[in-house]
């Protein structure tokens, strides 16, 4: 086998080195060679007391001592076959293959000879050179082969790849596509950064046709990294991730899906990956692509959901209103999840509790710290610090009790952008909600413009409630004797005399110095 083996390395030309030492082999393959060959190998395994032959030889050696037994007896015999048995005697180094036949029976025998044998050809592994004192020269492959310089690896590597490359409508013909796949990723895989940038590049001139062999380099790459000992570095891994995903996005051409798709199995999704995932979308053209994609990152990978969950909590303070309403509309969703909740609302109130400081923080203008900055606080930053707040108060009526406490704190620019903003969520809340009606029963001090302000909310357009009404006369015969807590409610309210003195407190209020 490893005679076979060996053979695929031989060259297509003899060297002229093994040429000039090199003897045929006289009448090989010949029936009388063949028979020469058998007659060395048995007289060997005969030798080794291997074989019929060991048998045979015994047989022979008993019959020569009978023999010999009857001629001691009668010395008038004939003389010729004395001497054919001695002569027999002389021939036993002849093979025992071959002793039978050569044997011949001495009464038809005339004049008996001695049949000489061919000198046995013995194998050698080199032939002795002409004129050579016997040394043997071994043959040896490094003597007749140089090795490559630098530059014509480098050339020959880059050949290899460009027609690996260049074989591939031919090779799909054949259905061997999933090899020629395999074998350009592990070549790419041990080469420097440029010949991957060249494979990454032909991929995306047609990703679609090309995706198998994207994951494939992309998967190699990752396999790579866990292969090292010790643990290496993701960079290699993470710039395949990074181009690949750049370049869909660069290319309006490709389908979508392929984006979602490799996100979604790749086996590590890098900080930089996660920024092109950003970048689509703060994309107003892909935001509900990126998005949902975001979503499922969330939802299927446990281990770094909440760094994604960030991602998208970020996108809901977004400058652009397309952009922010999408993300919005992701995070309610996403509120339904109990494991994710809590992260939610701590992400918004965080956000709302920037209400409190002086100047907005720079996190609001996109620097990279959490900073105050001298600029005031302006109808646009309130907003960016509510809109998750606002979004999540019709799911949770909890939450309006933080915004009471906030607003007791804030200057007055802020309170006046929070009442115009509240509208929608408290209208969502509706009248009949327990937590709204806590809220007015138990109106914080420094909360009365916003009790007041929900109350004329909910009261706009429809006749309030018995349970408003009786909450709102608690808390004005109880805790604050402020008829303005009782205009929303006036129509609700029973008795004449009671409402004629409201009516009187109204204008005094609205004339003061008349009374």
């Amino acid at each position: 086998m490893q005679v076979l083996i060996s053979m695929v390395y031989l060259p297509e030309v003899m060297p002229a080195s093994f040429q000039a030492t090199y003897t045929p082999v006289e009448s090989a393959g010949t029936d009388a060679q063949i028979k020469h060959l058998a007659r060395l190998m048995a007289t060997q395994m005969t030798g080794a007391g291997l074989g019929p032959g060991l048998e045979l030889c015994k047989a022979r050696d008993e019959e020569l001592k009978e023999e010999d037994g009857g001629a001691g007896e009668s010395s008038s015999k004939d003389p010729l076959i004395i001497r054919k048995l001695s002569a027999v005697s002389l021939g036993q180094a002849i093979s025992v293959v071959g002793a039978p036949a050569a044997y011949k029976s001495p009464i038809t025998e005339e004049a008996p000879q001695i049949k000489k044998l061919p000198e046995p050809i013995l194998p050698t592994t080199q032939p002795k050179a002409p004129g050579a004192s016997g040394r043997k020269k071994v043959f040896k492959l490094a003597d007749v082969v140089q090795p490559f310089s630098e530059a014509q690896i480098e050339k020959l590597t880059n050949m290899a790849i460009k027609r690996i490359l260049q074989s591939e409508k031919v090779i799909a013909q054949s259905g061997m596509s999933h090899v020629r796949v395999k074998l350009l990723a592990r070549l790419v895989t041990q080469f420097e950064d440029g010949k991957k940038n060249d494979l990454l590049q032909f991929i995306l001139e047609d990703m679609r046709g090309r995706s198998e062999l994207a994951f494939s380099l992309l998967y190699h790459e990752y396999n790579e990294y866990l292969s090292q000992q010790p643990p290496g570095s993701l960079d290699s891994y993470e710039h395949c991730l990074y181009t690949l995903l750049s370049g869909l996005q660069e290319k309006p051409e490709q389908r979508d899906g392929l984006f979602t798709k490799l996100v979604l199995e790749a086996p590590v999704i890098t900080d930089s990956a996660l920024e092109v995932i950003q970048r689509y979308c703060e994309d107003e053209s892909r935001v509900y692509l990126g998005m949902s994609t975001l979503k499922e990152l969330i939802l299927k990978r446990p281990s770094r959901q909440y760094q994604y969950l960030n991602v998208l909590l970020n996108l809901s303070s977004h400058e652009k209103e397309k952009v922010r309403s999408t993300a919005l509309s992701f995070i309610k969703r996403m509120y339904e999840k109990e494991h994710l909740k809590d992260c939610i609302e701590k992400f918004a109130l965080t956000y709302m509790q920037f209400l409190v400081h002086p100047n907005p923080p720079s996190l609001l203008f996109g620097a990279g710290e959490d900073t105050e900055v001298a600029a005031p606080w302006t109808e646009e930053t309130v907003r960016q610090c509510l809109y998750l707040y606002l979004s999540l108060l019709p799911l949770n009526h909890r939450l309006v009790h933080e915004l009471a406490a906030v607003y007791t704190e804030a200057i007055a620019d802020i309170k006046r952008s929070v009442l115009r903003v509240i509208e929608q969520p408290i209208r969502g809340m509706g009248m009949s909600s327990p937590d709204l009606l806590l809220l007015v029963e138990n109106c914080p001090k420094g909360a009365e413009t916003l009790v007041t302000r929900c109350l004329h909310i909910l009261t706009d357009k429809v006749p309030p409630s018995p349970e408003l009404v009786e909450r709102v006369r608690d808390l004005y015969h109880k805790r604050v004797p402020d008829v303005r807590f009782l205009i929303p409610v006036i129509n609700g309210l029973e008795k004449v005399c009671f409402i004629l003195c409201v009516l009187l407190r109204c204008l005094v209020l609205i004339h003061p110095h008349q009374s």
